[in-house]
């Protein structure tokens, strides 16, 4: 045993000074074809990584719907973390734990027998003094060093029969050596080597020190192998996407609510309520920042222009924000201005993570998955449509499906469509979307039933360049109680329920409906641009308490949707003198799908030559 041992690392030294000293290895580059493959990822993690500690919690952790929908949203690849232990046994030759790289082997089968990519990630070594964020702890000893190159060679073997075009090996999850980044360099290079000889065709994930920084990554020499990819991670601004965090800076701890894009003037309200100290002060630089989409983008871009002048294909495996401090609408828009920035670049990316706590689902008492479609849309996903342009026309063309409970006959949209001041909004210079649910005139049976609602949409048509522009979009909605028949402007509290994927439920009755509007408020027209306006929502039911009984086949809720011209965005509601209607649309009843709902100011067959977003 010890002269194989001998033989291999005098085998390994000989590749590791040829990468160092410019000698070509095997591989030839990395195909667009398979870099391809590493676009859109998603880390599993609580899988591998601190997950079941046995096969049969690991074969329950994901279900094979849940991979599916994976694929179906547009996924290309998933990162699969793994603690170290999980896969190295020191008292086997190989150092190979053989019934878990077994499994682990099944579950990169599974995965890439439904198209997805894998990346094989190991995450974490033995912590250094149980630093709880000094992944690469281990490394810090020498002599663990090689041991490490030894099992990454011997792990590359077992995994060189996978498809080198699906899997990809990542040796070293965010290596830190925070005092010296330079001390990983070495240590890299032998991994690559050892991984070369045993997987010559496999790509390789390389990546800087401190965390998989761009900083230590564009101080890299890039090693003169070519079927490597280039690895950073962003979680910048940390103040931000790390608000709560309890595992690293302890100033983050008490953190939440802190808003994104930032200024001085958007987080000057913020500092007194943080008490003097760290805190206080980095959310201060936070907003001196001004950390926006283009700020975001002239970070990344520098580091895009470090792989291009070495013609390096470059990926971030990991982003993302804390999600149980972060305000839900902030999170989605530095996401969507993270992802495309990447994507202006040809960086490939994989949110961080998939159902943990920063997750892009979120899940119910029955463990089923509840995705934040506000975050796939950020991450410009595959969502099920849920409109058509027909829906569109007849949503302003047919009778309601039902009539609102307790609204007059002689009102003139009780039974019907109707078009207000349409796209002629005269003295107006403001403009907000809004929606009504009601019970049906004949009676609600279902008790446990409530309306959730989503991401409400305006739209205006330009008579400037008769395109279609994006006047407001909110994914949560406000609103209240209002009597069914308005009168005196009656309105109170409305029984309102934050969902876990940052949406609103409600329940309206007792001789109330339910008046939404969209939550970011009332936005500026142009009214002398107005050619014509299209709103939409999207609602489904939900239980209001899963452990009782299901009752949604007999629910009558009606919604519809329209909008308001004002004076202004802040003057007050003087009696129908400072606002007018737009116009409404057809109620419709909610079922247990997603449905979207519609108002347009257009005929259908200006609507036919020119349809609007959806």
């Amino acid at each position: 045993m010890k002269g194989k041992m001998m033989l291999k690392r005098i085998m390994l030294l000989i590749i590791w000074v040829m990468i160092v000293n410019g000698v070509q290895s095997q591989s030839d580059g990395v195909s667009d074809e398979r870099f391809e493959r590493l676009s859109r990822g998603i880390n599993l993690t609580g899988w591998f990584w601190y997950g079941p500690q046995d096969h049969a919690g690991l074969d329950a952790r994901f279900t094979d719907a849940e991979l599916m929908q994976l694929v179906e949203l547009g996924f290309t690849y998933v990162r699969i973390p793994i603690t170290l232990e999980f896969v190295l046994d020191p008292t086997t030759e190989d150092l190979l734990n053989q019934s878990n790289v077994d499994y682990l082997l099944r579950a990169i089968q599974r995965l890439n027998q439904i198209g997805l990519a894998v990346t094989v990630d190991i995450h974490s070594t033995s912590l250094a003094d149980s630093d709880a964020a000094n992944y690469s702890g281990a490394l810090e000893d020498p002599a663990f060093v090689d041991v490490f190159v030894e099992f990454w060679g011997n792990f590359a073997a077992y995994l060189s029969d996978t498809n080198p075009e699906m899997v990809f090996l990542e040796p070293m999850n965010e290596p830190v050596f925070y005092d010296d980044p330079q001390q990983w360099v070495p240590i890299q290079e032998q991994l690559i080597a050892a991984i070369r000889e045993n997987a010559p065709e496999h790509t390789i994930v390389v990546s800087g020190a401190r965390w998989s920084s761009r900083e230590t990554l564009m101080a890299l020499e890039p090693f003169d192998d070519r079927n490597l990819v280039y690895n950073f991670h962003w979680y910048e601004p940390f103040v931000f996407t790390h608000q709560g965090a309890t595992w690293s800076s302890d100033f983050l701890v008490n953190l939440r609510d802190i808003p994104y894009p930032s200024s001085p003037q958007i987080i000057a309200p913020l500092l007194n309520s943080i008490p003097e100290g760290e805190a206080r002060d980095q959310v201060r630089w936070y907003g001196e920042g001004n950390w926006n989409a283009e700020r975001i983008r002239a970070e990344i871009d520098q580091v895009a222009a470090w792989a291009a002048e070495h013609n390096l294909r470059l990926i971030c495996n990991e982003f993302g924000v804390h999600r149980p401090n972060a305000p839900i609408a902030d999170r989605a828009q530095w996401t969507e201005d993270v992802r495309t920035a990447f994507e202006a670049n040809n960086i490939g990316w994989a949110m961080w993570d998939y159902d943990n706590n920063f997750g892009l689902v979120t899940r119910d008492a029955n463990n089923r998955p509840l995705l934040n479609s506000l975050l796939a849309r950020a991450l410009g996903l595959n969502l099920p449509q849920s409109n058509s342009l027909q829906t569109i026309i007849h949503d302003m063309t047919l009778p309601h499906e039902g009539r609102p409970h307790g609204v007059p006959s002689n009102f003139d949209w009780a039974l019907q469509p109707r078009i207000g001041m349409g796209n002629n909004p005269g003295d107006f210079r403001a403009f907000i979307a809004w929606g009504q649910v009601y019970e049906a005139a004949e009676g609600n049976p279902a008790t446990n039933t409530r309306v959730q609602l989503r991401d409400i949409q305006a739209y205006y048509l330009s008579q400037r360049d008769q395109q279609w522009h994006l006047l407001q979009r909110s994914y949560l909605v406000d609103g209240a109680a209002y009597r069914e028949d308005f009168a005196g402007d009656d309105n109170h509290p409305a029984d309102m329920r934050l969902e876990a994927d940052g949406s609103v439920s409600v329940k309206a009755g007792n001789g109330y409906n339910f008046h939404f509007w969209a939550a970011s408020g009332r936005v500026a027209i142009n009214p002398d641009d107005i050619a014509g306006i299209f709103v939409t929502v999207q609602a489904r039911l939900i239980l209001d308490d899963p452990a009782l009984p299901d009752d949604r086949a007999n629910a009558r809720y009606l919604l519809s949707v329209g909008a308001d011209y004002w004076l202004d965005e802040t003057v007050g509601w003087q009696n129908w003198e400072t606002n007018a209607d737009v116009a409404i649309g057809r109620f419709r009843y909610v079922t247990p799908d997603w449905q979207s709902f519609n108002m347009t100011t257009l005929t259908a067959t200006e609507l036919s030559a020119n349809p609007p977003p959806f």
